[in-house]
């Protein structure tokens, strides 16, 4: 078993093309308009694929089946973030020497190309693609993390329209990926990204796989490392990612660990380890995907089950669905998986208090017991409040009279026993939360 090599990728980039799983859909749309020198954008959020769509988008072992010839058309990489410092001779200089290393890779000649020193000016630049395309190559430039080159404070629309001038001249092509639209990038950077060049391209946008698609990847990947997964190790792998690419991949990684060391039989007490791994994997990104969030989408994020019969939240829960961080199901929205759940349920959120499996929702004034909104009494409601802030000590009669009718005490024991009973009846399957320490006072534990 340790001879095997781990088919899931969750560091980095799917580079070897065989252990690319899905995006048929998304392939066919973008070689078919490539095959036709129309530029593309592609667009989703952080580790959701792009890139390894790109490396797979430029595998000449697939475009004959979308109509490309592989001797013709020629894809080139470049990677964005490492153009942002560069001014526009030193990014058309990087183009060259990528072209030219997609050429050798290719296996076609480039004995004719010549590789100027330094900088390298547009004329320059134009002479060397059209010298190529006049051979017959179709040329199709691959920018990832587009971000960064439209954030690079050396370039204006003058670059980006010269590019743009290729295109209308020459057989050239575009494919960017990025997290923001085309059209978005433009707006937040006027002053680089005024060209009408942005103005050319078609816009693919990536999401979350299909519940099949998942479990697809799953089972495909497992089996050509020679493993067979029980469909328990199957649902628990999609249980913890949800149907996240990059997730999936974090998930099936560590179960196909385990799935080795334990020489094929994963039994059920393996798998709070495997939980507890990919936990400790996940949790960065879930880190980076609620920073980058609104105040506004954090709250209806957390308020989900309200949140989306709400006309208010509603474009907030759009850009949630857009930042793959929830999903359609059973005709409603729900979260991208119960792990991310449960992280959701451990941030801090203004006007929102959160417990286990209540959250109550201060500035509405609504509580929600395992995403079930509760029927409670203004009073109860305070009391559950109380409770919530005050959870894991014994809360004695007095102090809770104080708390809910202040200036108004009067030694009754009946009111407050009688708001507890119906506070119990109001949490029905939770109320063993509320906890008589008899002669005491109250205990409301909080279930993990």
């Amino acid at each position: 078993m340790e001879s095997l090599r781990n088919p899931f990728f969750h560091r980095g980039p799917i580079r070897q093309s065989d252990y690319f799983f899905n995006r048929r859909h998304e392939m066919g749309q973008a070689l078919g308009l490539l095959r036709s020198l129309q530029n593309v954008a592609l667009v989703g959020q952080r580790r959701i694929g792009k890139t390894s769509l790109l490396f797979k988008l430029a595998d000449p072992a697939i475009h004959s089946d979308y109509g490309l010839s592989p001797a013709k058309y020629l894809f080139v990489y470049l990677d964005g973030e490492e153009l942002t410092e560069l001014d526009d001779g030193e990014i058309r200089s990087v183009m060259v020497e990528e072209l030219a290393a997609a050429l050798e890779a290719a296996g076609h000649q480039k004995s004719e190309l010549t590789l100027p020193e330094g900088p390298v000016e547009y004329r320059t630049f134009r002479h060397v693609v059209r010298r190529l395309t006049q051979q017959g190559l179709k040329l199709v430039f691959c920018f990832d993390e587009f971000e960064g080159l439209g954030a690079n404070p050396y370039l204006g629309p003058s670059f980006f329209s010269s590019l743009r001038g290729l295109t209308g001249q020459l057989n050239v092509a575009y494919i960017t990926a990025s997290r923001m639209p085309i059209h978005a990038l433009a707006y937040a950077q006027p002053e680089t990204l005024s060209s009408p060049f942005f103005n050319t391209f078609v816009p693919l946008s990536l999401g979350l796989f299909s519940d099949e698609d998942a479990q697809g990847l799953v089972e495909t990947l497992a089996t050509r490392a020679g493993a067979t997964f029980a469909p328990d190790l199957v649902r628990l792998i999609v249980e913890l990612a949800g149907s996240h690419p990059l997730l999936l991949q974090i998930a099936g990684f560590h179960t196909f660990e385990a799935w080795r060391q334990r020489d094929g039989v994963v039994e059920e007490a393996d798998h709070a380890q495997i939980q507890r791994h990919f936990f400790a994997e996940a949790q960065p990104h879930y880190e980076y995907y609620w920073r980058h969030l609104t105040a506004e989408e954090q709250y209806a994020l957390v308020t989900l089950p309200l949140a989306q019969h709400s006309q208010e939240h509603r474009q907030n829960l759009r850009s949630l669905e857009q930042q793959c961080l929830v999903t359609r199901r059973d005709g409603g929205l729900d979260y991208l998986s119960p792990a991310f759940q449960s992280f959701v349920r451990q941030q801090s959120v203004a006007d929102l208090l959160q417990a286990g499996p209540f959250v109550v929702d201060l500035r509405q004034r609504l509580a929600l017991c395992q995403g079930v909104p509760l029927t409670v009494t203004k009073t109860e409601l305070d009391a559950l409040i109380y409770f919530l802030q005050h959870a894991g000590r014994v809360v004695t009669p007095q102090e809770l009279e104080e708390a809910l009718w202040p200036g108004e005490y009067v030694e009754d024991p009946e009111r407050v026993r009688s708001l507890i009973k119906g506070l119990r009846k109001a949490l029905a399957g939770e109320a063993d939360c509320l906890v008589t320490r008899w002669g005491v006072g109250y205990l409301f534990q909080v279930p993990c």
